[in-house]
């Protein structure tokens, strides 16, 4: 470490976001035990353990499969994000990064090509934080498959941040509009976002941006269980679309 990291250090000392231990943004025996307690793959609607987080055939929805890393409740995934989101803090975001890695979405999406496009936050919100979360997260997820994360999104309308909501009120927030692709989105394409509390966003960009004719999954670092009423409730299915949130 330089001279002037350990001033930093010695200023503005790091805690563990789950145990308060001094030193790390999380240390590695809350670190660990996070790595071993993954969200079990499950239908999206019915929460049923299914391969690759498939939805069930009995269920309707406009998403084919879900496979998000952690549980939204997991409290270093979630004290990390809102650290790095809230707080602005690099290592926070750096200490994600194995995290969002373990997904192992080479193994879990098989081969082939697929487009790497993050969900953008507002121009707005980009000016206050000075990055987007979404995109780092595609950089990271097109680095595990080999492909290059593209800005083919645009969020054209400003909303409230979703996590901070009560689960009600996001349900009911009507996001239409609030996205337009720069250029025609084809083919098989990922998603990224950071998290999914109630779907709305991801699904407003599915139904509304992506063709019929694409395959579409979307990676996000954590999932609140329980999106039944959600799912099934906004459900715009069409056969010929196959919608993963990962």
């Amino acid at each position: 470490m330089s001279v002037l990291g350990w001033i930093a250090e010695a200023l503005f000392p790091r805690f563990c976001v789950r145990c308060n231990k001094e030193g790390r943004d999380v240390c590695e025996g809350c670190l660990g035990e996070t790595l071993q307690s993954p969200l079990p793959l499950s239908c999206v609607v019915c929460d049923a353990p299914t391969p690759i987080g498939a939805t069930c055939s009995g269920c309707s929805s406009s998403l084919d499969g879900v496979v998000s890393s952690f549980a939204y409740s997991d409290a270093v995934v979630k004290g990390l994000l809102k650290r790095w989101k809230f707080e602005y803090s690099v290592s926070a975001r750096d200490a994600l990064r194995p995290l969002v890695e373990s997904t192992e979405l080479g193994e879990l999406l098989g081969a082939g090509e697929w487009t790497v496009v993050p969900v953008p936050v507002h121009c707005s919100r980009l000016r206050e934080r000075g990055f987007d979360q979404a995109t780092w997260i595609a950089y990271v997820v097109g680095e595990e498959i080999g492909q290059s994360a593209v800005g083919l999104l645009e969020r054209v309308h400003a909303t409230l941040q979703q996590a901070r909501r009560a689960g009600e009120e996001r349900r009911r927030e009507d996001l239409m509009g609030s996205f337009r692709a720069r250029q025609p989105i084809d083919g098989r394409v990922l998603l990224c976002d950071d998290v999914c509390t109630s779907g709305a966003t991801l699904l407003t960009v599915v139904t509304s941006v992506m063709p019929p004719t694409s395959m579409v999954s979307v990676p996000s670092v954590i999932r609140e269980p329980g999106l039944t009423s959600t799912f099934s409730r906004r459900s715009v299915r069409n056969d010929d679309i196959s919608t993963w949130i990962v």
